[in-house]
Formats: structure tokens, C-alpha cells, sequence
């Protein structure tokens, strides 16, 4: 919709008397609908009333400035949207952001990443509802910010909080005081996935993905 409202806005600019009069060959193009079987003689000078004229069989006859605009319109606009189509825009979003990625190639990521996480286990020391509510049917998932202590088999423990999107119906499972089975991210410790047996269980900023 942008191309052909630019495309007719250039049109309408080139159509005018005014730019004929500078570039006078630009109002042959023209000629098959306001002076068909003739020439168009351009001003002999450049004035804001310059005017244009169809000579036919020895007659010369003015043309209607607005006849000469709108077929400046019908001529130009084609001329001008074609270059427009081939140009491929930039798919970018407001802001210059680049486009969120396609559910595919999110889930590819994140079960590669996944595949890359070790096992660990977890008590759940808080949980707080997160903003994200996810509808399907029968089942609703929420978002649940958990506080976790985390413990490597090594034996090192640490803090972390994670967001997963969990089903209403397994509350349960992540209430506080429980100990969970988790895996932690081969690149950031920080980042703690549910493990496969939360088959229920998705994290949040990837909650579109599938693990299973």
C-alpha cells in the first residue's frame, strides 16, 4: 500500500504543467491521450502559465491543463510503481528492531540448547506469578517465577530464578519446599530449564517450544 501511495505521489509530480514545462520531453509520453495522431508543442517559454499545445493536420489546438495531469498521472504511476515492486523492503520492525523469528526455528534453537544442558536437581525455596497466562482448550498455563537452589551433582549449589509457563493442574509439583529435577544451561548457569519429566512444564521466554 506504502509503493503505490509513494508512486502515485510521484506521478502527481510529474504529471503537472509546471515539470512538463522543464522537461518538456516528458510530456511526449503523453501524446496517445491527449493528442492522439499529433505533437505536442511545448511553451516557447517558461512561465508558471506556460501552456501546451497539440498540432494535428497543420491545427494547432491548446491542450486542457488538466486533461494534460491526469493523463501525466495514467502514464507516470505504472512507470514509477514497477521499480517500487522490485524493490525488496527491509523486513524490519518500528524501531529498527529485526522480526521475531518463526515458531520453527525457535523450537530447533531451543532443543539444540536443551540437548546441550546438564542435569541437576533443585528445591524450590519461592514462586510468584508471572505476567504470561497461555489458553488451550481445557488447559491454561501460567507463568511462575520460582527462586530455586540449585544443586549440581558435583555437589556446588547456587541461586537462580527462572520463569517457566506451567500447567494449572501441576502447581503441585513446583510448591515450595519441593525438590525438583531440573537442567541448567551449558552457557549460562542462570538459566534453568524444567527437565523432561515436567513433560507439562515449559520455560517461559520459550514457552513455544517443545522439549519432548
Amino acid at each position: 500500500m506504502m509503493r503505490l501511495l509513494v508512486a502515485a505521489f510521484l506521478a502527481f509530480m510529474l504529471a503537472t504543467t509546471g515539470f512538463f514545462t522543464f522537461l518538456p520531453s516528458a510530456a511526449k509520453l503523453t501524446t496517445p491521450l491527449v493528442c492522439n495522431g499529433g505533437t505536442i508543442i511545448p511553451p516557447q517559454t517558461i512561465t508558471r502559465k506556460s501552456k501546451f499545445y497539440c498540432e494535428k493536420n497543420g491545427q494547432q489546438s491548446l491542450i486542457n491543463p488538466f486533461l494534460l495531469l491526469a493523463s501525466g498521472v495514467l502514464v507516470y504511476t505504472p512507470l514509477l510503481y514497477l521499480p517500487l515492486l522490485l524493490i525488496k523492503p527491509k523486513q524490519t520492525t518500528l524501531g529498527g528492531k529485526q522480526p521475531k523469528p518463526a515458531k520453527a526455528d525457535i523450537d530447533a534453537r531451543n532443543q539444540i540448547q536443551f540437548a546441550r544442558s546438564t542435569a541437576a536437581t533443585a528445591n524450590v525455596l519461592d514462586t510468584e506469578k508471572g505476567r504470561y497466562i497461555s489458553s488451550n482448550g481445557f488447559r491454561r498455563d501460567v507463568e511462575v517465577i520460582l527462586t530455586l537452589d540449585v544443586q549440581r551433582h558435583g555437589g556446588s549449589s547456587y541461586q537462580a530464578q527462572t520463569a517457566w509457563m506451567v500447567e494449572e493442574l501441576q502447581f503441585a509439583r513446583i510448591a515450595i519446599g519441593n525438590t525438583i529435577a531440573v537442567q541448567i544451561d551449558a552457557d549460562d548457569p542462570m538459566v534453568i530449564y524444567p527437565s523432561r519429566e515436567f513433560r507439562h512444564i515449559k520455560y517461559s521466554p520459550w514457552y513455544t517450544s517443545n522439549y519432548f
